[in-house]
């Protein structure tokens, strides 16, 4: 149940948020913020935006009139606009090290993610990720709510900072599923513990358009003098990157109603959804943009996103072996044959060297795959799904990539993503590290 929050409270709460967050604003009455870009079925697109008033509180029943539509400066005519909330996927990090113990933090901190989860409806998936030393996946997306605040009551502070790690496992986790999803991060002091960095936090939450909201509990008068103060510079800076902001609750007492005030934000979002003007996966960022009329003022906010995409193909018929022996329709590369074939004539195949050099790059190459109407591949797993395979099985109409060696079947996006897509078997197949080939036959 929902806790009773005086006037005041909110006040200061809201206050905090507006100060920190990365929001256009024409005054100081309403704020505008795209906080994602849903591009899974591209070419439509979904933009979820947040309208918040100078309370905090969300603006709603704003009328369809009041919107107007951009992609790179294009009008966009036709667009669907809904201000019903829909379901939404949320990733709860919380910091569970030994300053956590100091000052209730901790029972604070369970609190407030306890009420936030409270706030779900029955169809909203959570997941919760601790950290301390370790990261530890608490609990995966579920709709079983219950499970999750059991889960959270039994965590317990101990060990150092991994703050940066358990926001990648965090991403990794949303990545793959489509519509709307956040990332809730509590954290206390500074990391000390990550193998990853900021720079590549900010890199994955730009690519996945998945918005970090950011929340420090620590103290902020040490910042980087002590491990127990807070890098404000740092987690405003990703969670701005991200589309998110990031907020300081001043005592574990504040947060459950910041909590609170921020689930309100993220559950009555609007959403706006039509066709992109350019349906072709030419690899270039889009910058949508979306002005909204409110009380005689116009206020205008924008982001980019990149719908990813291949360069031209020539298109043909072949048999292609995958675990369930199917015959697939698609398009492979021309200038990757002509890669191939170049080799072969210029360097010089008498030598050992030379053959595998030739032979490395052969293997070295991705494919690209329509599927037909009627193939067998249809109701194959993404192997990138994890436990979200059931529910986005290969369809019809879909681009999808068989891995050359281990056979594996990937949806075409998830193959690109250079973060966490990279084949199962070891063979170098995304754009990322490792592999200076397929850069020229995938994008």
């Amino acid at each position: 149940m929902k806790k009773m929050i005086n006037w005041l409270t909110w006040y200061f709460l809201a206050s905090m948020i507006l100060a920190f967050s990365p929001l256009s604003q024409t005054n100081q009455d309403i704020s505008a913020l795209i906080t994602q870009i849903d591009k899974s079925n591209f070419p439509q697109i979904k933009v979820y935006l947040s309208l918040i008033d100078s309370s905090g509180q969300p603006i709603k029943a704003v009328p369809a009139s009041a919107f107007s539509l951009f992609e790179n400066n294009i009008p966009i005519r036709t667009f669907d606009i809904e201000g019903n909330r829909e379901p939404i996927s949320n990733m709860l990090v919380i910091d569970r090290s030994g300053s956590m113990a100091e000052a209730g933090k901790m029972d604070g901190a369970k609190n407030a993610a306890i009420a936030y989860i409270e706030s779900f409806e029955a169809d909203d998936f959570g997941g919760v990720v601790v950290f301390d030393t370790e990261v530890n996946l608490l609990q995966d997306l579920t709709t079983n709510h219950g499970m999750l605040i059991n889960k959270i009551q039994e965590t317990f502070p101990n060990g150092r900072t991994a703050f940066y790690d358990a926001l990648w496992i965090a991403l990794e986790k949303l990545n793959p599923i489509p519509g709307r999803k956040s990332v809730i991060a509590l954290t206390d002091g500074l990391d000390n513990e990550s193998k990853h960095n900021a720079d590549e936090i900010i890199e994955f939450a730009r690519k996945a358009n998945i918005p970090i909201y950011a929340i420090g509990l620590g103290d902020k008068t040490q910042a980087q003098e002590s491990e127990a103060g807070l890098d404000e510079t740092l987690l405003t800076k990703i969670a701005e990157a991200s589309g998110g902001y990031y907020v300081y609750s001043p005592s574990p007492g504040e947060l459950t109603a910041l909590y609170t005030l921020l689930s309100e934000q993220i559950q009555n979002e609007y959403k706006l959804s039509y066709m992109s003007p350019n349906s072709n996966r030419d690899g270039s960022n889009r910058d949508v943009k979306v002005n909204v009329i409110q009380d005689g003022k116009i206020l205008e906010v924008s982001q980019l996103y990149n719908p990813g995409g291949v360069i031209p193909v020539t298109s043909f018929e072949k048999n292609v072996t995958n675990s369930n022996a199917s015959m697939v329709s698609y398009d492979t590369w021309f200038f990757g044959s002509l890669v191939i074939l170049l080799c072969c004539l210029f360097i010089p195949s008498v030598t050992t060297n030379s053959l595998l050099f030739t032979k490395d790059l052969y293997f070295n190459l991705t494919y690209v795959h329509k599927v037909k109407p009627g193939s067998p591949l249809i109701g194959n797993n993404c192997a990138n799904e994890g436990a979200w395979a059931d529910k986005y099985k290969i369809k019809a109409g879909d681009w999808i990539v068989i891995c050359p060696r281990c056979k594996a079947t990937y949806h075409l996006d998830c193959w690109l993503d250079d973060n966490i897509c990279n084949c199962r078997c070891g063979i170098p197949g995304c754009l990322g590290k490792g592999n200076p080939w397929v850069k020229y036959f995938t994008i």
